[in-house]
């Protein structure tokens, strides 16, 4: 398989069948393609990338992953099977199988080498962003019940997800900043697990979890609208789950509170960025910013408080610091401590005002 012609025609296969799976665009074709495909030939594909990735051949590698990104993309609502078919689930193991057989190859690869590698965007990072891209796509669309793998002990869906994030892991937080593709890819993932899959990124371990949380608050300063949108949007589901759960008394409240106690800075200066953005930034997307500025106060009084008061101390005049003041009671107008719509489209339209008066104050 180290052939070059091998590895030509195997480039060219990967790339002959994304092409042939982006064109088809209903349901009727889509179908089709996949009854072709599995089981007959997945196992062959898994193979070659087992295969290809122990030998850190980007060259082929990327070819057959950006055929399974194009693979799970559910567009135009094309990836729709009957009631009684497995398929959902079978198309969701096979891509959990070929995210294994990359990662860990090419993790292991690049531990070994990591000193020595030249080009690491094409050695790891591009790699692990289409990794990212292939997760994100299979979570979104809606033909899958990831609830079953749990519940009839299956790993594939902790697999995929135990990889994608070893994978983000192994690129430092810079570097991920620097690829706008990667970025883009990593924090899709994010935004997608945060929203419908809350319970397993709060059950990641703890150093995981807090290096998600760290690249939350660098996308979230960054000057790219989308990235601070949807790291806003994570975060805010982040801190509703939290809201929820630690108010139920849950195992689950229990377990994001561990979190809280081994970094107790990690969600006060979150906040404490989402207030500077708030203020400080002529933002495009101060309304997304907005939004998990409720649920952030809520879970974090203690430390609102204590920036409330810094805030006003921090203002020159005794009159600048009763105008804060008076501002801050006007964040708060008639908000009562809940995450339901109407209490949360209330304090958005509080935090438009609020901003103005302290702008206007400084």
């Amino acid at each position: 398989l180290q052939d070059p012609s091998v590895k030509a025609a195997v480039i060219g296969v990967a790339r002959d069948l994304r092409g042939v799976c982006s064109a088809t665009q209903l349901r009727k074709t889509y179908t089709m393609f996949f009854d072709w495909l599995h089981p007959q030939y997945t196992p062959v594909l898994c193979r070659i990338m087992e295969i290809y990735s122990s030998a850190s051949a980007s060259d082929v590698t990327i070819p057959l992953l950006k055929f399974f990104a194009e693979l799970v993309h559910n567009r135009p609502q094309r990836i729709i099977f009957d009631s009684s078919s497995p398929n959902g689930i079978l198309l969701f193991r096979e891509t959990s199988k070929i995210l294994m057989a990359y990662g860990k190859h090419v993790l292991t690869a690049w531990q070994q080498s990591r000193g020595s590698v030249t080009d690491p965007y094409r050695f790891l990072f591009k790699g692990a962003g289409v990794c990212c891209t292939i997760f994100s796509r299979a979570l979104a669309g809606n033909y899958v019940n990831f609830g079953v793998f749990s519940l009839y002990g299956d790993s594939a869906f902790n697999d995929a997800l135990e990889v994608c994030f070893r994978l983000a892991l192994a690129i430092p937080v810079n570097e991920l900043m620097a690829y706008q593709k990667v970025t883009k890819a990593y924090f899709g993932m994010i935004e997608i697990l945060c929203s419908n899959h809350t319970g397993n990124v709060v059950a990641l371990e703890h150093s995981v979890f807090r290096h998600v949380i760290t690249t939350l608050q660098e996308g979230l300063t960054s000057a790219e609208v989308w990235m601070s949108t949807q790291c806003a949007s994570s975060l805010d589901h982040l801190a509703e789950y939290r809201f929820v759960h630690t108010k139920k008394d849950t195992p689950a409240g229990k377990q994001f509170l561990g979190h809280v106690e081994q970094s107790p800075d990690m969600f006060p200066r979150t906040l404490e960025i989402l207030f500077n953005m708030i203020l400080n930034e002529d933002c495009a997307n101060q309304w997304s910013l907005s939004r998990p500025l409720l649920s952030m106060i809520l879970t974090n009084e203690a430390s609102f408080l204590e920036l409330k008061q810094r805030i006003i101390a921090s203002q020159p005049t005794q009159q600048q610091q009763l105008a804060a003041q008076d501002a801050f009671d006007k964040l708060m107008s008639e908000v009562q401590p809940n995450l339901e719509s109407k209490n949360r489209d209330r304090f958005t339209q509080n935090v438009t005002v609020f901003r103005h008066a302290l702008r206007a104050n400084s």
